[in-house]
């Protein structure tokens, strides 16, 4: 999971089955290290559950790069248990492919100046880092 994400997000979908078609519960029980951002929940389908992180989770790549969640699942008589990993990946500062592609946008008109060439210093963000300047001339053709 990247450590940006702002959404809340199904990580995983657990699939549970029983040989008497018994209602199955499953819950976390363990999260390591200790957080409260991820939670197991019903999905739609019977005998499903999601494993989800909750939105704003604040990860940070720098502090915990991998959480174990520890997950049991029972039917009333029987018990299963299992381990989910999910790796945080770190956010990596956006990156300039091509700066003839994509758009730059005018405040004002320059109509009637006889500025024949700007450069333009561009930086992209994607909220979190920011690259930049590059620069780039756009030369202005006459009509």
């Amino acid at each position: 999971m990247q450590e940006d994400v702002v959404i809340e997000t199904t990580l995983y979908t657990l699939s549970v089955t029983d040989p008497e078609s018994t209602v199955v519960t499953c819950d976390v029980t363990a999260i390591t290290p200790n957080t409260n951002i991820m939670f197991i929940k019903p999905s739609s389908n019977f005998n499903e559950f999601d494993i989800v992180l909750q939105s704003n989770p604040s990860l940070q790549y720098d502090v915990v790069r991998t959480y174990r969640l520890d997950i049991q699942c029972s039917d009333g008589r029987r018990t299963d248990s299992g381990v989910f990993f999910m790796n945080v990946l770190r956010n990596k500062p956006p990156v300039f492919l091509n700066l003839q592609t994509g758009e730059i946008v005018l405040t004002r008109s320059i109509e009637g100046e006889f500025v024949s060439a700007y450069d333009l210093y561009v930086y992209v963000t994607d909220g979190k880092s920011t690259t930049g300047p590059r620069s780039l001339t756009v030369h202005v053709l006459g009509k």
